[in-house]
């Protein structure tokens, strides 16, 4: 973990953590969402948005303690495969 690491990830949980503490200001900024309207009911949009911020709080946790690496070396090398050799 680099302090470097440390800092993206505090400043992606920061991020996630305004994105759900103020959702109306991202609802005004980035307006409605059609599809999460249709189907997510009324107020969709706002889940929505939720939902992304409580995504990025959790990534930018795994990046402040250094554990996103084996978060993507587990998932998103299972399906493109691994390019180090043993």
């Amino acid at each position: 973990m680099t302090v470097q690491s440390f800092f993206i990830g505090l400043a992606l949980a920061a991020t996630g953590f305004s994105m759900v503490y103020k959702t109306e200001w991202y609802l005004g900024f980035m307006g409605l969402n059609a599809w999460a309207e249709n189907k997510f009911g009324g107020g969709g949009t706002r889940l929505m948005y939720k939902l992304i911020g409580v995504f990025f709080c959790f990534l930018g946790i795994l990046g402040m303690t250094g554990q996103l690496n084996g978060l993507l070396e587990g998932s998103a090398g299972l399906v493109f495969g691994s390019r180090v050799q043993k």
